[in-house]
């Protein structure tokens, strides 16, 4: 489905069009004709969203509010709003919005201080073991002087084949 026109709409000086497509982002998000992850990826949709209260005209500010806390709830949002100064914008905002709107605000830049959580490094979801097809007794600890606190000293040179890792043509030295 095309946001960007819709988006585009909501940033319309025009308060009626501005609201428009405000209540058509909310209703497809309500029914599932767009994701959430899908819209979060519209940088602009921020933008237009946090620029919503610069107009002299402002309706459906709990609307607007609501979206951006529901918004921020996913991960790449809240980046994305982090990136456009959401936080300071939301921090004047609360000064000036009727009270009763003042905890969605709240709410959202607790949101935005939030960790991301941890995910795990990519290349650890397709690292396997290497099956080694050579083995070798390496020599033990204890045939080296300590050196350091915590280090052994290793010898530069030990007459040991390479290992040869099972279906690949990598050798480990």
């Amino acid at each position: 489905m095309e946001l960007s026109g819709m988006i585009k709409k909501m940033g319309h000086s025009l308060s009626e069009i501005r609201v428009r497509a405000l209540k058509s982002i909310i209703c497809k998000l309500k029914h599932s004709l767009i994701s959430i992850p899908d819209i979060v990826q519209e940088k602009m949709l921020f933008v237009y969203l946090l620029e919503w209260f610069k107009f002299p005209e402002v309706p459906m500010q709990e609307e607007v509010l609501d979206l951006l806390l529901i918004l921020s709830k996913h991960p790449s949002a809240a980046q994305m709003l982090r990136d456009v100064d959401a936080e300071d914008i939301l921090l004047q905002l609360s000064t000036s919005v009727q009270p009763s709107l003042r905890p969605i605000i709240d709410e959202t830049l607790d949101q935005l201080f939030q960790l991301p959580e941890l995910i795990p490094c990519p290349t650890s979801l397709y690292m396997r073991k290497p099956h080694i097809t050579h083995q070798t007794d390496l020599p033990s600890d204890e045939q080296f002087p300590s050196r350091g606190y915590f280090q052994k000293s290793m010898p530069n040179h030990v007459d040991v084949p390479p290992l040869k890792i099972a279906g690949t043509d990598f050798y480990i030295l």
